[in-house]
Order: structure tokens, then sequence, then C-alpha cells
């Protein structure tokens, strides 16, 4: 089969888990991967099919790359060079610099990938032009806020969406459930593929946990992702004082980014400073370590597509206690990899904590083995580079 050339953009370099994982997953099918964006710490890929091409972030280095690129495109073809000036004097006003903008197109523009897949649907319109300019397909993952909730709260971005997906060559939905989403902004379902987000098993082995607390230890529980009020943070933190209360000692970990005030507040207003441990963002690895360490993992978000910190924690063996929205009903099987409450129900999730704690140690290693199980064979990253390599192959032999 023919190899492609596939532009994954997310914006940064490197990118989130998910985003990385995809990278490595494409390029080990053969594809060459070209990647672009603002380089926000080094990254090394070993792979030779994976190409960079990093925005410069000081002022002299960016424009005189722009003027190297410039020069590359006019040489190679002028029309094209003219089509791409008249873009981007179009959006200076609402997007920016054109110094920046020339930066941010020309390397994608010289590249002319066939596929252009982007990880945030809020920013798919700005790369439509590629469809007519150099006949890129383009590909959007439906992942998260940016569909479940983003064009809900704001009609702006509701706007740009049904003007794009009924164009958009393809979508790539993390879930079942939020693949939905997608069709009331014009997607049409027959252009929707659910591939599930990967595990790089290989990366995370040594971080696999080798047995449990004891009983009479405090029962260490931790969350990870950015503090936003869809993560539900708020009913985790009842949970531990109602847990608390029930006379089991707890400490929860809560890893995560942003604007910490509101849970701040609500630590001190029940009364847990000795029980709540914040940390701000912090490299992966060490993530996985502080996991590792730990008994539980509470995911107790208001809306999810399939939490990659779930699949992380199922692959070391940390068991997961999650709530049932989304697409993480696909994931978590109740009482058989893990446990799933009730959304937004706090007396149901410190039920789940509870019998947990009450299960059989033969019960417990069974519910971690399946999970352990389950992510080799549903969540490996050499299925993810399979499912989305045939994927990409439909979309470009259909357009």
């Amino acid at each position: 089969m023919k190899k492609l050339k596939v532009a994954i953009y997310s914006g940064i370099i490197p990118s989130t888990t998910f985003i990385e994982n995809l990278i490595h997953a494409v390029a080990a099918q053969g594809h060459e991967v070209f990647v672009t964006g603002v380089k926000k710490s080094e990254v090394n890929y070993t792979n030779h099919n994976i190409k960079v091409a990093s925005i410069p972030s000081g002022k002299i280095a960016l424009i005189l790359n722009v003027l190297w690129q410039k020069l590359l495109l006019q040489t190679r073809d002028r029309d094209l060079f003219k089509k791409l000036k008249n873009i981007i004097s179009s959006r200076v006003v609402n997007r920016g610099h054109p110094w920046l903008l020339w930066a941010k197109y020309l390397p994608v523009v010289l590249n002319q990938p066939e596929i252009f897949h982007v990880q945030w649907a809020k920013g798919v319109e700005e790369w439509m032009f590629l469809k007519d300019l150099v006949g890129t397909r383009i590909i959007l993952s439906l992942r998260g806020t940016h569909i479940t909730n983003s064009p809900l709260s704001d009609e702006m971005v509701a706007s740009s969406y049904r003007r794009c997906f009924p164009v958009i060559d393809g979508f790539h939905a993390v879930s079942k459930e939020i693949s939905a989403e997608a069709g009331q902004y014009g997607a049409k379902l027959e252009k929707i593929k659910v591939i599930y987000s990967a595990v790089d098993t290989e990366g995370i082995r040594k971080f696999v946990k080798n047995g449990r607390s004891k009983s009479n230890e405090t029962l260490q529980l931790i969350s990870v992702g950015r503090m936003h009020w869809i993560k539900g943070y708020h009913y985790a933190l009842d949970a531990v004082r109602q847990l608390i209360d029930n006379g089991i000692r707890v400490h929860y970990t809560l890893i995560g980014w942003g604007n910490q005030e509101e849970v701040l507040f609500q630590v001190n207003d029940l009364n847990l400073n000795n029980h709540v441990t914040i940390v701000k963002k912090i490299p992966h690895k060490e993530v996985l370590n502080r996991m590792s360490n730990s008994d539980l993992l509470l995911l107790p978000s208001v809306e999810e597509g399939i939490a990659n910190v779930v699949l992380e924690a199922m692959a070391i063996g940390l068991p997961v206690v999650s709530s049932n929205c989304g697409g993480m009903r696909e994931v978590i099987h109740h009482g058989v990899n893990g446990f799933l409450f009730e959304n937004r129900n706090t007396n149901d999730l410190v039920i789940k904590i509870e019998q947990w704690l009450k299960e059989s140690e033969t019960k417990k290693n069974s519910i971690v083995h399946q999970a352990k199980t389950d992510i080799q064979v549903n969540h490996s990253v050499e299925k993810l580079g399979t499912e989305m390599s045939t994927f990409y192959y439909s979309v470009f032999s259909k357009n």
C-alpha cells in the first residue's frame, strides 16, 4: 500500500500523551509523519519517519526562518505562494501578526501532507484552507470538552462547527459516546470512525505495581487532570470527607494544573488540609510514579471522552473508580476491570470505594489482572497505529 504523508497538528511539541502515542503509532506503520508547532521542551523522535518543523520562539530566528521558507515556496510554486499570501493577508486582523501566520502555515504548505489531522476541534476552521490550496484531506479528532462542552457554551464555536463539519473529510472519535455529539453540527455519521486511545505499555512497564497497601495503612487515593469544574473534583473531595467520617483513614493526592482557588477553598471548608495534597503539573514519569504508589485512581469527571490517565492506571495495575460519564462506560466494566459510580453522585462514589475495600484479595487480583489484559488487547499502540492507518487510507481513497 502507498505510504501517506500525514501531518499531526496539536500546536505544541511535545504534546499530550494521546497525541505523542498517535505520532509514534502512525510512524511505526511506515507513514511519513510531519509534526509542527511551538516547541515547549526537547523531544527525541527516534523513528526516521517522523519529521519535525518547530516554530522558532525568538523574534529574529522566526523572521529568518520565514524568509527562508518564503524563498523556498516562491522557487517551487510562485502561484501557490501568491495564494497563501492572499490567505494570510485576509487573516491578519483576526489571527494575529503576519509573521506568526507565515511561520505557522509555511511548513505545512511546503510539506503538502495528504492527510492533515487536527487534534483540537476549536482550531479546525483555521486549517480548512488546505483542502482547496493543496488538496489535503482534513481529519478531526473528537475528544473531550472541545466537542461536548465548548459549542454549548460558545455560539461562535458552534457556528464554526456547523460551517466546517459538513465538509471535513473524516472524524476520529475516541469513544462511541462522543461520536454522537458531532452529528448535531453536520458531521456525516459514515465519516466518523471510533478508534480508542492507546497506552505505551513498554514505556510504563517499570511503573507497574507490585502489590497494594496493607489494610491497616492509610488508603491512598489519587486523581490527575486539569483544574476545571468538568473534572468533578468537588465530588471527590466530598467523598473523602465522608470516608473519613465513616472511620476510614484516607489521603487524597490531586495532581492538577490551572486555577486551584475553588479546590483550595473546598479543602479548607471541609477541614481536609491534613488529608489532601495538591500537586501542580509535574513530568509524566513522576505522575506514573505517584500512581504506582497509590491504592485507587479516582476519575470523578462530569464529562469525558476516554481519560488517558485511566488507561495508564489500568496498565500499571492501579485499580480505578470512575464516574459512568461519556466514554468511560466503554472502558470500565463494573466489577470486572474496575468500578463505576453514578455521575455526580458522591454517595455512590463512597459506596464504590468502600466496596473495593471489602473485596477479597482474590477478587481484587482478578480485577487488576483483567484491567491489564483489556489494555493489552484493546488499547495497544500497535492497534492504534493499524486502525488509524486503515482510517487514513479510507479517507484518502474516498476523496
